[in-house]
Order: C-alpha cells, then sequence, then structure tokens
C-alpha cells in the first residue's frame, strides 16, 4: 500500500497517462508462461473469434523470485519488435505470493515508460497487483483480454457483411431496372445512362472504404464483381447496336 501510494503519487497510475489500444491490431505480444493454461485459454478464444492479427508469444517466468526481471525482459523483447501495437501481460489465479511478482517497483516503472499499450490480465476478478493499476487497461482473465483485443474485428466483420449484402441488393435491383428499360429506351441513349449509372455504384463502392485499406478483401472482390458485370452489360449493347445498325441497314436496301 505504501508503494502504491508513492507510485500513484508520481502520477504512474493517472487516467491521462492511459495509453488508447488500437481499434485494430495487427500484431500483438503476449507474455505469459508457455506452458500455461492462461496462453491456451487466450488462444483457443483468438483463434474462434477468428482473429485477423499477428501473435507473438514472449515466455516468461510468471511467479516466485523471477516474475518481476523475466517480465521486464519480455517487455523489452516485445518493444523491439517491428510494428507491435499492443502487449498482453496475462496469467491464470493463484495466491497472493504467486502474484506477489506483479507488485514489483522495477516492473511498474517499465510498463508505464513503454509506448506501446499494454494489457494486464492477471489472476482472477479479485485479484489485483499495481501491474494492474499501471496498465493502460485491466482485464480480470486471460479469457477477457482475448476477447476485448478481438472485439473490434467481430463488429467489422459483421459491418462487411451488412455492407455486402446491400451491395449485392443493389446490384440485383440494378440489373432488374437495366433490362425493365432495354425495351423503352433507345440503344445509344440507353448505352450512355447506363455508364453513368455504373459509375455512380463504383462511387458508392469507393464511399463504402470507411475501412481501413487491407481491411476490406472482401468488399474488393465485390467491387470487382460488379465492373465484370458491367463488362458484360458493355458487350451486350455493343452487340445489340451492331445488331440494330445491320438491321437498319438491310430495312434501308430492301426499300
Amino acid at each position: 500500500e505504501m508503494l502504491k501510494e508513492k507510485l500513484r503519487g508520481e502520477g504512474l497510475f493517472d487516467a491521462d497517462q492511459k495509453k488508447q489500444l488500437p481499434r485494430f491490431i495487427k500484431k500483438m505480444a503476449i507474455i505469459t508462461a508457455l506452458r500455461g493454461a492462461a496462453l491456451q485459454d487466450f488462444l483457443n478464444i483468438v483463434k474462434r473469434r477468428g482473429h485477423w492479427f499477428h501473435v507473438v508469444i514472449i515466455p516468461s517466468v510468471m511467479q516466485g523470485n523471477d516474475c518481476a526481471p523475466s517480465v521486464i525482459k519480455a517487455i523489452e523483447k516485445a518493444r523491439k519488435l517491428p510494428d507491435l501495437d499492443t502487449i498482453v501481460i496475462t496469467r491464470g489465479g493463484g495466491s497472493m505470493e504467486d502474484l506477489w511478482g506483479f507488485n514489483d517497483e522495477n516492473l511498474v516503472r517499465k510498463v508505464a515508460e513503454i509506448d506501446i499499450p499494454i494489457i494486464s490480465a492477471i489472476g482472477h476478478q479479485v485479484d489485483y497487483t499495481l501491474l494492474d493499476f499501471v496498465a493502460d487497461i485491466r482485464l480480470e482473465t486471460p479469457s477477457a483480454a482475448a476477447e476485448i483485443v478481438t472485439q473490434y474485428q467481430i463488429d467489422l466483420n459483421q459491418r462487411l457483411t451488412y455492407s455486402l449484402k446491400d451491395l449485392n441488393s443493389i446490384f440485383l435491383q440494378f440489373k432488374s431496372r437495366v433490362f425493365r428499360r432495354i425495351d423503352k429506351v433507345n440503344p445509344l441513349k440507353f448505352l450512355h445512362l447506363l455508364k453513368e449509372d455504373i459509375h455512380k455504384k463504383q462511387v458508392r463502392i469507393e464511399r463504402a472504404k470507411f475501412f481501413e485499406r487491407g481491411d476490406i478483401l472482401r468488399i474488393m472482390e465485390h467491387s470487382q464483381y460488379l465492373d465484370e458485370k458491367a463488362k458484360i452489360l458493355d458487350l451486350y449493347f455493343k452487340n445489340l447496336l451492331e445488331n440494330q445498325s445491320q438491321r437498319i441497314t438491310s430495312v434501308s436496301y430492301t426499300h
């Protein structure tokens, strides 16, 4: 408690010192015991929820006298990884003595100085260590950590699914409208209107790219699908124009 108040007085636990977790994690380091249940729990949930990020596992001693120095060393290793945007420090529950290494002052100061967001998921819900106070996010369990780091991807996947359904519906309506208008519109004029309509759909697809580039492969595939359909329609009307022209020529010769 004396150490906690000392560190709190230095501002190490202040809310304005907390770093925001990236909305879309691309590369994450998990510091934990290599054969611990915490690692398996974390990875099982991440895999089940369909993660799209790279996970680097950095083994560490997670209890006893070597715990704090080992975790500090692991943080330094993580710090040197290129393009790393999140660190998770996790282990399962245990006695107060098992978790005591996470009250180490040097460890707390190391976490405070790191410019990469750090998640603390140590022990069970009722367990608190000084690492929890200095970390940017404190979660009760390894499973909770796995769920929070994949939540944005779950949301994004749902938004992609809804967007693709909307795009598909738009295209089907558009195609239906096209063939209804074929018999009513002059082919030359219709071809011009068709190209304008296709352009509007392509603009709409570009606006749909509010997702980060590199994370919208499914929308890009749908865009290519629309492009292919546009080419098919373009070829159809070129053939239609040629047939109309031949018919007009044939009629002229006949008369």
